[in-house]
């Protein structure tokens, strides 16, 4: 052919093979970056509108779960534009993207489908699970502020649609979000659409005018879900869920009309509701003769903005005759992070009624260290998405334990909850968690057949299970001892435990070997043994204590965390060092602490707060400039001395008392109210203007006008009362209690039984005693 020979025809042939090879290769990288650029933004490198879409629906297709979609809007990016012109818009642009991607999961696509606008599709379908969630999207965007000399705001602007069903395109719902961003008679940041439709409102405000019938008759079933602890696998409390037995539509779970109960506003009768059998089964519970269980209640954000809504939770205890302490609120991570400021104080107030307090789903959008840091929470609530399959990796291990030391550290309970599988409960054994929650010890159950379940012979139960099925057990574990001295003699290799407190000391106190002991037994969590070591070799170069929190196995039969404190010494006449360590557990101390804290500063006859307390509090609120208003209330009782002197020292007492309980039920639960000494009582009062300071003090002197009364005794009491305002009355704490001081005696000289405001022409008016 052509002359050529058959050894030239095969180099030619090959050599035609691997051009159109080269060039189908070409064509087909050609063809993946035309496919690429078609679905993506030429300024941000992700997807455009076209690629979301695309990927959306295949997400659909394989995931078969309804997305929210959040169009957000940066409202003045025509203005960055053309200020600080298209470079750094375009910045501005990949930093929002930025922003999205360290927040949202892999598996929520995001895009910019306009100038300034994305879109993304969201897992979450509860509004305020979304509404906290773009509001740290919010707070990350305008965060690079903080590092400029001349910042500049980013108006962000979100249009929200929460879709009921997979029926609708993902464009449709797209067009819906849209929708919500071009309505100029909306100004919120954070825009939902409704479903205006009569049809479908109709239907929520007919199940809404049953709410009410449905609580009367019966219709809402109180469940309860045990908690067990892992120490010991005994039931240690429970959670109260709700579910609704609907006439027409049978059982309807939590998901079903919690939601719609929350956007009519009528949650908090619900919670009102929950609260009252919680109380009436807990009080039965106790007359039978039944250990008391802890119950833990979820409450709405509503319910807490409800007035009084607390005080009238405690009165229901009160009435019940139960300790408000075997009641947990918990509150949900989303619902803090929405409102930070107003639930931290909310803390303290649930405190202050003797409630304890819990932070639900930790970690489910993200993991707020700040709360535990700035939230004053009895317990923490490890979110189900810690433990799912799909997060089952060492570097999720890793995320779990640093939470769990975190934790423990600062005296906070853990609870793992959506635990199913024995995996699962074998891990968080391991890794030192309090207590599960989950279908693999126990279901949610009607709250009759928790007790059946829950307790033998008046006791609550020790568990083990058998394939997911729990059964009694009643063997009881004897508790590892609070605190463990011991010496370690690196020259001999040899430990001295004050205490058999671990199974694998197999009774000994003195062991040789001790290298082998700490290094390969399972004494030291196998995670914790590095930090040990470490720890050893920072004692052998640091003067002073040096510590850290590990597991150790104990007499339990499994790991708790302790603290471990270590130090370098040197014995009398002696060139070896010895390491002296003690090791202490926390579980039970944070309740003993804070007992004894809280009994240091309660004034041991009238139970409020003490001088030392009251002092300490309202001198660090003032002397700190962080009070906007604020007042101190100094309270004299009149002529008290003449109750001791006709009516004995013991009915004195009891009016001290009764004059305490008057000034509490006057005064908010968040004053600080307390006995400075004798028959004087003051007030600190934070956020108060001087209208309603006056409401109150003319108030607390009609309440002082009912005459005390026992069995046998009537007596009339009366106080004069004296107060000063912050800061135009005076700029410090003891220039403040002076003033209040000064205005108690123009309230004596006046007549007693009255209250005074300061003003600078008292000084020249008060007796002379006060000088």
């Amino acid at each position: 052919m052509f002359g050529l020979s058959a050894n030239e025809l095969m180099y030619v042939i090959v050599f035609l093979m691997v051009v159109m090879a080269g060039m189908l290769l070409y064509f087909v990288k050609k063809l993946k970056q035309n496919e690429q650029l078609a679905v993506s933004d030429p300024v941000t490198g992700g997807l455009n509108a076209a690629g979301l879409m695309k990927t959306v629906e295949e997400l659909r297709r394989t995931e078969n779960r309804p997305y929210a979609v959040v169009v957000m809007d940066l409202r003045n990016f025509r203005k960055i534009r053309l200020t600080f012109g298209s470079h750094h818009s375009d910045r501005v642009l990949m930093h929002l993207l930025t922003v999205l991607g360290s927040i949202l999961s892999t598996s929520e696509p995001v895009a910019r489908i306009g100038s300034g606008t994305f879109c993304f599709f969201l897992k979450n379908l509860q509004e305020n699970e979304i509404r906290a969630r773009l509001t740290r999207i919010y707070e990350s965007a305008n965060s690079f502020n903080q590092r400029l000399r001349d910042p500049y705001h980013l108006d962000l602007r979100f249009g929200i649609y929460i879709p009921s069903d997979l029926s609708e395109s993902p464009a449709e719902m797209q067009d819906k979000a849209m929708r919500m961003l071009e309505n100029s008679a909306l100004d919120s940041r954070f825009r939902f659409f409704k479903d205006n439709s009569d049809e479908t409102r109709g239907r929520k405000q007919e199940l809404v005018k049953q709410m009410d019938h449905s609580l009367q008759s019966g219709d809402f079933l109180v469940y309860l879900q045990p908690k067990v602890r892992l120490g010991d696998n005994r039931i240690v409390g429970a959670e109260a869920l709700v579910r609704w037995r609907h006439p027409q539509r049978g059982l309807l779970t939590p998901e079903q009309f919690v939601p719609m109960l929350e956007e009519y506003h009528v949650i908090h009768r619900l919670d009102r509701f929950l609260f009252e059998r919680v109380c009436r089964k807990l009080s039965e519970w106790k007359h039978a003769g039944l250990k008391p269980c802890p119950i833990s209640i979820n409450l709405a954000v509503e319910s807490l903005e409800v007035d009084n809504f607390l005080e009238s939770c405690a009165r229901l205890c009160k009435s019940y005759r139960i300790s408000a302490e075997l009641i947990e609120f918990e509150l949900n991570e989303s619902m803090l992070n929405d409102s930070p400021g107003t639930l931290y104080s909310l803390v303290d107030e649930i405190h202050s009624y003797g409630f304890q307090c819990s932070l639900d789903n930790f970690g489910k959008s993200s993991i707020p260290l700040h709360l535990l840091r700035e939230l004053d929470v009895d317990a923490i609530k490890l979110d189900s998405g810690f433990f799912a399959i799909e997060n089952n990796s060492r570097r999720n291990r890793f995320v779990i334990e640093a939470i769990l030391k975190l934790a423990t550290q600062m005296h906070i309970r853990t609870v793992a909850q959506g635990i199913d599988n024995a995996s699962q409960v074998q891990y968080l054994q391991q890794a030192a968690c309090d207590m599960i929650q989950g279908f693999y010890y126990f279901r949610p159950m009607p709250i009759d057949e928790f007790r059946k379940t829950a307790y033998q012979d008046g006791d609550l139960r020790y568990i083990v299970t058998d394939g997911g099925r729990s059964e009694a057990i009643v063997t009881k574990r004897s508790s590892a001892s609070s605190i463990v001295m011991f010496s370690y003699l690196p020259a001999e290799d040899k430990i001295l435990f004050s205490d058999d407190f671990s199974p694998i000391l197999e009774g000994q106190l003195v062991h040789g070997n001790a290298s082998a002991l700490l290094r390969r037994s399972v004494l030291i969590h196998e995670n914790d043994r590095n930090d040990f070591f470490h720890l050893m070799d920072r004692c052998n170069k640091e003067d002073g204590w040096v510590s850290n929190t590990l597991r150790f196995y104990t007499a339990e039969g499994h790991y708790d965390w302790l603290e471990l404190y270590l130090h370098k010494d040197y014995p009398h006449n002696s060139e070896d060092a010895v390491v002296s360590g003690t090791l202490v557990n926390l579980v039970g101390w944070k309740n003993e602490v804070d007992r004894w804290k809280e009994k240091a500063n309660r004034d041991a006859l009238t139970g409020i707060y003490n001088r030392e307390y009251f002092e300490q509090t309202a001198a660090n609120v003032l002397n700190s400039g962080s009070a906007n208003s604020a007042a101190i209330v100094f309270i004299d009782i009149d002529d008290f001395k003449a109750v001791n002197d006709t009516l004995g020292h013991m009915v004195g007492d009891d009016v001290l008392c009764c004059v305490a309980k008057r000034i509490l039920g006057v005064f908010r639960h968040t004053d600080i109210v307390a006995r400075y000494g004798g028959d004087e009582f003051v007030v600190f009062v934070n956020g108060i203007g001087r209208s309603d300071l006056e409401k109150r003090l003319e108030h607390l002197c009609g309440v002082f006008r009912f005459p005390y009364r026992n069995s046998t005794i009537e007596y009339q009491i009366s106080g004069s009362i004296g107060a000063a305002m912050y800061p135009e009355d005076g700029g410090n704490y003891a220039e403040l209690l002076d003033r209040a001081d000064t205005a108690v005696y123009a309230a004596k000289g006046q007549g007693k039984d009255r209250f005074v405001l300061y003003h600078p022409d008292l000084e020249n008016t008060v007796s002379k005693e006060k000088r």
